[in-house]
């Protein structure tokens, strides 16, 4: 249902309960109301709303409220799905498992840069407190000179631990 008041009931009601279009399901309507973030009063209001509209039978609260949907769930093979919609989905849950990886991998880069760029803000400076920030004022301050060998392992398992987009 695209119904912004009614349809998050019926999702949750779904979840929580299997075979609802076959029979008679008891329901915890002070769960249901905990996972919505709503009254009580306001679930069972809703409720009433739904069996008014013949979409579900309720009885109200008596020991075991109980619930049966009467509008079957449309089948899988007849949702229509935007194909631009769902690469661009797919995109951005690429872009944030490797944001994940990169924040992860054993990098001098610091903590604090990686997560204002994640989430879109620019990076002036490192933040000089991190552990990635301590360790590198450390190696700077043994002034030891050339490539260090584990900079090179770590480059080496980040690009091997890069999702492909």
């Amino acid at each position: 249902m695209n119904d912004a008041k009614r349809g998050p009931l019926l999702e949750t009601l779904l979840r929580l309960q299997g075979g609802l279009f076959d029979s008679p399901a008891s329901i915890d309507e002070e769960r249901i109301s905990q996972l919505l973030q709503w009254s009580v009063d306001q679930v069972r209001k809703t409720l009433m709303d739904l069996r008014r509209m013949d979409v579900l039978t309720y009885h109200a609260r008596n020991d075991a409220p109980l619930v049966t949907l009467l509008v079957p769930r449309r089948d899988a093979h007849r949702l229509t799905l935007d194909p631009r919609s769902l690469a661009d989905r797919e995109k951005r849950a690429i872009d944030r498992a490797n944001a994940m990886i990169a924040y992860c991998a054993p990098t001098n880069a610091c903590r604090e840069g990686h997560l204002l760029r994640y989430f879109g803000e620019a990076v002036t400076r490192t933040c000089g407190r991190c552990d990635r920030c301590t360790r590198r004022e450390r190696s700077e301050r043994s002034n030891d000179p050339g490539i260090d060998p584990s900079d090179i392992e770590l480059l080496r398992w980040e690009a091997d631990h890069r999702i492909p987009s």
